[in-house]
């Protein structure tokens, strides 16, 4: 391996002391000479600055100007200072922080937009606070004007009220007053004591007329009411019957359901009984032509036999003709004997015979039964 080169080395103590500082609380105190006499009061400006750039501290504040000290996400920055254009509507991201510095009056080349963080110069944070601050004090200025406005015009309409309270009160004092010592006042209220009298017995009765009215049509309401509840109970005893049809017809649908289950049910059982009684008949029918095909191939051996017996009958009266006598004798024994097994086989086929056509007649039986 080659060795570490003086940038790389350089490169690594610059990050370990950015990850010592990072990791602390640290500040700095630089004593700067102010003059070379020693005197006070006495500033020294190109000493200062000599000493200044000597330290390092210029070079440091003209790297901070040219780069990028502080960065912040997208959402966080948005977030932050969203309330400085809050009329438009930013959005998201990167396309939010664009729109927002195309909004504000700002130097573009005091900030870089990246991927997922913004880049800012020196100052251009501590410029955005200020507008932040001047511009939640103005929010608030006028969200104390509008609820002090609100308050004074609530205290206004109070007073309103008391003030027009007073005067209808004042008012109606002074009535009170005045025709209390008026005499045609306390005249009026004296006659006023007895006009009544003859206006009262014309109002009895008239109230008694209507008295009697209202005895009539109430009558007649209670007549009313009781054919109303004469027609409610027998409409209630439609009801209670016509409720108990309900549940006779329930109950009759609830036997008819089951007595239809049942069908269903048999009817599913002779399905099954139907198909296995047509794979029997199908079955019968299979022997049934294999027994008729045996039957031709018995009739076939039959009419062979037949034939063959002929032949034999036909050598035997050749032979007799032709051998002598004492062959004669051994042949027809001989044929004698074949003519008993082949009388015997005869028979034995024509029981067969018999038996198969039994069969094929009882097979042919079931069938027509089941058909």
């Amino acid at each position: 391996m080659s060795s570490n080169t003086v940038t790389y080395l350089y490169k690594e103590q610059l990050l370990n002391l950015l990850e010592t500082l990072n990791s602390t609380m640290a500040h700095f105190i630089r004593c700067i000479a102010p003059n070379q006499k020693r005197l006070p009061g006495v500033i020294d400006p190109h000493l200062v600055i000599h000493q200044l750039r000597c330290n390092g501290v210029l070079e440091g504040i003209r790297i901070c100007r040219q780069g990028y000290p502080n960065r912040m996400p997208f959402d966080e920055f948005i977030g932050r200072y969203r309330i400085l254009i809050s009329d438009t509507d930013l959005g998201y991201g990167r396309i939010a922080v664009q729109r927002f510095f195309d909004t504000i009056d700002l130097d573009p080349a005091l900030i870089q937009i990246g991927k997922t963080k913004i880049y800012c110069k020196v100052g251009v944070i501590s410029e955005l606070e200020n507008r932040r601050k001047n511009h939640l004090n103005l929010l608030m200025c006028g969200i104390q004007a509008s609820i002090r406005w609100y308050l004074e015009q609530q205290h206004y309409k109070q007073l309103l009220k008391n003030s027009e309270a007073t005067l209808i009160i004042q008012n109606n004092i002074r009535c009170f007053t005045e025709t209390s010592t008026w005499h045609w006042y306390r005249l009026l209220l004296i006659v006023k004591e007895l006009i009544p009298l003859n206006k009262n017995k014309v109002r009895l009765e008239e109230m008694l007329k209507k008295n009697d009215e209202l005895t009539k049509e109430l009558s007649n309401f209670r007549n009313k009411y009781e054919e109303l509840q004469k027609l409610l109970d027998e409409a209630n005893i439609k009801i209670k019957s016509l409720e108990d049809e309900k549940e006779s017809q329930i109950w009759q649908n609830t036997e008819m359901r089951e007595e239809l289950r049942r069908h269903e049910e048999l009817m599913e059982m002779m399905e099954k009984r139907f198909d296995e009684q047509h794979a029997k008949v199908m079955k019968i029918h299979s022997c049934l032509q294999d027994n008729e095909k045996k039957i031709e191939l018995i009739e076939n051996e039959k009419k062979n036999l037949e034939g063959q017996l002929c032949k034999v009958r036909n050598c035997k009266e050749s032979c007799i003709c032709k051998l002598n006598c004492e062959r004669e004798y051994e042949l027809r024994r001989k044929v004698e004997n074949d003519l008993e097994i082949y009388e015997r086989t005869k028979k034995e086929m024509e029981l067969k015979l018999e038996l198969m056509h039994k069969e094929r007649d009882e097979e042919s039986n079931i069938t027509q039964e089941y058909a």
